[in-house]
Formats: structure tokens, sequence, C-alpha cells
């Protein structure tokens, strides 16, 4: 194939465009993870490989299984290179900086690719900054931290090297994109495919060895190379370092599983996965059908990804999964902007085409990407946005940063919420206290002798919309922190607006103590009420006793209004107002997860008892307490809003406690 050679003009505003890209993207992802809405799936578990490396422990992360080498799953042999970098500022911000840079500079390889095939700047500039705004691409970049994310970039570096038939580096660029996780073999072996006959090839496919072809098959040794290393690597990878690696610690499901755990349903909701791929493809789908066989590598990615089942929806257009597939449809679009002109030989037919593929890319972008640019982002809806569980920062974020580093150690073996493990990954053990694909908290109750320490947030303020209802919510994690209750080896000693820290083997006065039980005729409380909270629930009583110091034992005798339905799990909270307007919360973990709302039997009556701890730095005075009842279905339950309430229902005075001085 002929193309014009273009020399490499140094482009201020390509460069303009590639720091910003970098910043925003990497203040996005930033955000996510200081505003407690980053997973340890994925970034956490990326996190701990890091650290575990440079402790000696290559790529080793929990799995609910026990600790295992992501060698074993993925393989992301690139993490060893960047373990360095990470060692520098061992944190997950560390990896969203270099994720964020690297994509961006994706842009680099895409402009110097449509220079030399358009010979039109302005072209060039259009395809960068596409490539920069693609829907997928930043879908891909905003999703915590992954191996086929760092893949995009590279193979475009790849493919500018191949056009430009500079063998050495497009031999490196392959290596590290093949590093970066086992199925970019798959997109690497179809592009050695389209290069095999140097005559259709849609790169310049001689000159890598003496001699143009291979015998009577005209075969080139580009393809022919290309095609062998990843099919040699990923076999290799696939069906020799997995198994060496499949060890007693680690589950064999990591290795025979792999394909059933992402395969198992791969008809399932055909038409949710036709919308993915129409969504992947469209923004290019005037341009790329001029270079089918450019394309054709992005399909070793879509296809598969568009069949997979977990976990959850994977095959959809906005995680991760199909963004080695970019690199693929970005080339396509610009060589086949290139053969559009050429067959049409239309005026300014490059220039056209190139802010077209823009355009599109700009649309979809703002109707499904989550920046600045996008209608999600200012809609602010739960889970988008400057929204609490998007990019939104928020006080109780702040006060999680310091409870975390006053009260759980680092290196010691652990169990924490899915949001506070992100931020706990120095350490070599970090089970979940559920995993997203567990009904019930198994993996926890069933590794309780590898822990020390359990953390939880009893006041879960991550809520996501979904098809079927919600994610998160104050109640996401209630069973978990019933597994911890009811552990004997086990006890509450820290609480603080909802962060509960349960420790091993402590002093029973230390206990924060929790406990629900259901009584025909119990005593009579000290002091009577009939506070009635809608139509669900009644508090008939309460005693309350002076423990010393800031510590206080509640016992409260509430009673069923109506039966209730299975899952309605109702949450009630206490608040303290301190003398100089500091609110204290205590969600009742009793009610909450020992004896739930749906469990209570009308005409019975369920005593409550609890140990309650004011915190040292609270002022001391009188605090009014008062108690509300909170529908955990509401986006704003976490935060104990009024709007939040069982319908019918207000939060009720109840007495006044005293924080003496310290």
């Amino acid at each position: 194939m002929k193309h014009q050679v273009v020399s490499r003009q140094r482009d201020p505003l390509l460069w303009l465009c590639i720091a910003g890209a970098a910043v925003l993207y990497g203040a996005l992802s930033i955000a996510a993870y200081m505003g407690y809405n980053s997973g340890m799936l994925d970034l956490g578990n990326m996190s701990q490989a890091f650290w575990n490396t440079l402790h000696g422990n290559i790529l080793e992360y929990t799995h609910p299984s026990g600790n295992a080498s992501r060698l074993v799953g993925h393989a992301e042999i690139i993490y060893l290179l960047l373990a360095p970098l990470y060692a520098l500022w061992p944190d997950p911000r560390t990896l969203l900086i270099i994720q964020a840079a690297l994509m961006a500079l994706g842009a680099w390889p895409v402009y110097h690719l449509a220079l030399r095939r358009l010979s039109s700047r302005a072209a060039a500039r259009s395809f960068a900054l596409a490539y920069l705004l693609y829907p997928t691409a930043v879908s891909a970049v905003l999703f915590d931290f992954h191996g086929d994310t760092l893949a995009m970039p590279l193979l475009l570096f790849a493919l500018d090297a191949l056009d430009r038939r500079a063998w050495r580096s497009y031999a490196v660029f392959i290596a590290l994109a093949l590093l970066c996780k086992v199925y970019i073999a798959a997109p690497v072996a179809l592009l050695g495919l389209t290069l095999l006959d140097p005559r259709r090839a849609p790169y310049p496919a001689e000159g890598l060895l003496p001699g143009r072809r291979l015998g009577p098959l005209h075969l080139s040794w580009a393809g022919l190379l290309t095609g062998a290393a990843a099919v040699v690597y990923g076999a290799f990878i696939f069906f020799v370092l997995r198994a060496l690696l499949t060890s007693g610690s680690i589950s064999v499901a990591q290795s025979s599983g792999y394909v059933s755990y992402y395969y198992s349903g791969a008809i399932d909701n055909i038409p949710a996965r036709v919308i993915a791929v129409a969504a992947v493809l469209l923004p290019t789908a005037l341009l790329s059908p001029w270079a089918p066989l450019a394309l054709l590598p992005a399909f070793g990615i879509i296809i598969p990804t568009a069949l997979s089942t977990g976990p959850a929806a994977s095959y959809d257009f906005r995680y991760h999964h199909y963004a080695a597939a970019v690199p693929f449809i970005i080339a396509s679009a610009i060589i086949g902007a290139q053969r559009r002109a050429q067959a049409r030989r239309a005026r300014r037919p490059v220039e056209a085409s190139a802010l077209l593929a823009l355009v599109l890319v700009l649309v979809l972008h703002v109707a499904f990407n989550d920046t600045p640019l996008g209608i999600t982002f200012w809609q602010a809806a739960p889970g988008y946005g400057l929204d609490a569980s998007g990019y939104g920062r928020t006080p109780r974020d702040s006060l999680k940063d310091r409870w975390l580093a006053q009260h759980v150690p680092s290196e010691r073996p652990i169990a924490a919420s899915n949001f506070l493990a992100t931020h706990l990954t120095n350490r070599r053990v970090l089970y979940l206290l559920r995993y997203p694909t567990e009904q019930e908290p198994n993996v926890l109750h069933s590794n309780l002798d590898k822990l020390e320490l359990i953390v939880a947030d009893a006041l879960l303020d991550y809520y996501v919309q979904l098809p079927e209802g919600y994610g998160g919510g104050i109640n996401g994690e209630a069973k978990a922190i019933a597994v911890a209750l009811y552990s004997r080896d086990f006890a509450l000693v820290e609480e603080r607006d909802g962060l509960l820290l349960f420790k091993r083997g402590v002093d029973p006065a230390q206990e924060l103590y929790q406990q629900a039980v259901q009584m025909q005729h119990p005593p009579a409380p000290a002091r009577r009420l009939a506070l009635a909270f809608g139509d669900a629930v009644e508090l008939v009583g309460y005693n309350i006793e002076h423990l010393g110091d800031r510590r206080y034992r509640l016992e409260l005798h509430w009673r069923a209004l109506r039966p209730f339905l299975p899952g309605e799990r109702y949450v009630a909270v206490s608040k303290l107002q301190g003398p100089q307007g500091e609110l204290l919360r205590y969600p009742h973990l009793g009610t909450m997860a020992l004896l739930p709302t749906d469990q209570w039997t009308p005409g019975m009556t369920i005593v409550e008892t609890r140990t309650i701890a004011l915190p040292e730095d609270a002022a001391p005075g009188s605090y009014r307490w008062s108690i509300g009842w909170y529908n955990p279905a509401h986006p704003r339950a976490a935060w104990s809003e009024p709007a939040a309430l069982i319908a019918g229902s207000t939060e009720h005075m109840i007495t006044h406690l005293d924080a003496p001085a310290p």
C-alpha cells in the first residue's frame, strides 16, 4: 500500500490535548477513589498485587478462596515493570495516574498515523481528539485500573510503528501489549493474519526480513511472526504458566474454570449485547467499513467480550473490557478516511471525514461518558458526576480517612468493606466482607480464623441505580456485620458514624455490646413511651445506664405495628446533637443485622441492648438524643435525611446524654 510520508512536525495543540486529557481523567479517577467510590474489585486488588510484589509475593492478591497470583488469572506481567514506580508512592492513586497518563499518550501515535496517511494536520488533530474522547476508551480509563486499558495505547504505538516499518519499535510495543493481559493475544494474532498477504495488508508488511514473501503462498514475515508470537505467548500463559503456578493455596477454579466463569451465560440478554457492540463501533461506522482488514483485530476483543457473562454484565461497553479494541477501531477509521478520499476524489474529503468521526464521538461521549462534557456528570444522579457515589467527596469521606488511619494498622490481615478496603491494600491478606458474587457472606464466615480485624460500614453511603433496583445502600453490609457480631472471637471495639472495627481477642470491658431478642413478656422498661414511626414500628420504652466516662448502655423496647414483608428491612439510627452543633450517628446494629424488621413477630417485644461510646474529640456537654427509622431503598438513607424516613414517620427526640470533659 502506498501512502504519503509526512515529517513528524511538532504540534503544541496536540500536546495540550494530551496533557488536558491526562489531567482530567487522572483527576476524575482520583476523585472517585478519594470519595470512596472505587471498589476492591478491581483497583484494590491491583494495588494489593503491586504491594505484595514489592514485598516478595509476586502479583499476589486475596482471592475469595485464598491468596493467589494474578499470573494465574489474567497474567498481567506488565505490572512487574510498573512496580518500581509504585514503590515511589505505594498508593492506589499511583496506578490511576499511570493509567491516565499512558491512555492520553495514545493520542500521539494516532495523530502521526493520521498525519502520515491523510497529509492533513487538521484531520490528524481531529482523530487524536476523537481517540481522547472515544466513549469506550474513556469508560475504560475511568473504570478502576486494568491491564487491557494499559494495552490500548501500547497497541496504538505498535500500529504507528508498523505503519512506519519501524520493526524494532513495533516488536517492543507488541511485546509490552501482550504482557498486559493474556487475551491481548487474540487481537494481536488477528493483526498478524491481516498482514499475511502483503498485497492486501492494511499496513506495509514487507521489509521485516530479507525477501518480501515466503514461497508461493506470498506470506509476509511480519504477519507470520506477529501471529506466531501471539499464539505461542497466549498458549504458554493459558496452558503452561497458569498450571505451573496453581497450588493448594490458589483456587483451581481460577485456572480450570476460567472459561466457564466468563462464558457460562453467553446467550443471555442478546439485545443488550448487540447494543453494547453497536455502541463500541458506532462512532467510526462511516469510515471503518472502508478498511475492514484494519478493523478485523478489534473483533478478537469485541466478540469474546460481547459473549462474556461475568463478573456482572461484563459485555457492557461502559466497562473496560473493550479497551483493547479501540486502537484497531481508530486505525481502521484513519485508513478508511484515506481510502474513501482516494475513491471519491472529493474536495477536502479527508478533513470532512475526520471531523464527522469526531462529531459522532463527541455526541456519544456527551450521552454516555461521566465527565464534565457528559450529561450524567451535571445531572449528578446517584452514582454519577458530583454525586456522593460518583466523584463527590463528603465530610464523611474525610472522617473515613482519619478513622482508618487511626484505627486500622497496615499489614495486619483483615476483612473490610469493598470501598474501605481499597484504602487498606498495603497488606498481604485482605478479604471483603461480602463479594459481589455472593448472596450471603460465606467467604467471610469461612475465613474468620485468618483475620485479626474486621472493618465494616454500617452506614454504607455508596448508592447507584441499577435496572433491577439499586446497588449499595445502608443495608449493603448488614449480613456481614451479623457474622462479625455473632463471632465469639471478635468484638466491636470502635464505632464512629457507622464505621465499625471488630478486633480479635479483646477484653470484654472494651466491647461495644450489641444484641436484639424477641420476648413475649419482657420486664417493663424504666421509662415508658408510645412513639410510633409511621405504621411500622413503635418504641414502647427504654432503659439507660451510664457506664462511666463517655459510655452508655441503652436498652430499647420496640414493637411491630404490622407484619413485615420478606426483605422489608428498615434501619434505625440514633442521632446525638452536641452543644456546638456537632452530630454523632449510631446505626442500631441489633435491629439492622441481628434481628432485622422482616423477622419481627407482631405482638412480640424486641429488646435491643447496645453500648455506645461518645468519641474523645466530641465537645463536652449535653447531647440531644433522637431516633429515626429509614428506608434503605432511598438514595439518601445513608445520610439519615428526613426524606429517607419510612413513610409517615418522623424523628423522635428521646432524652439527653451528657459527655463529661475528657
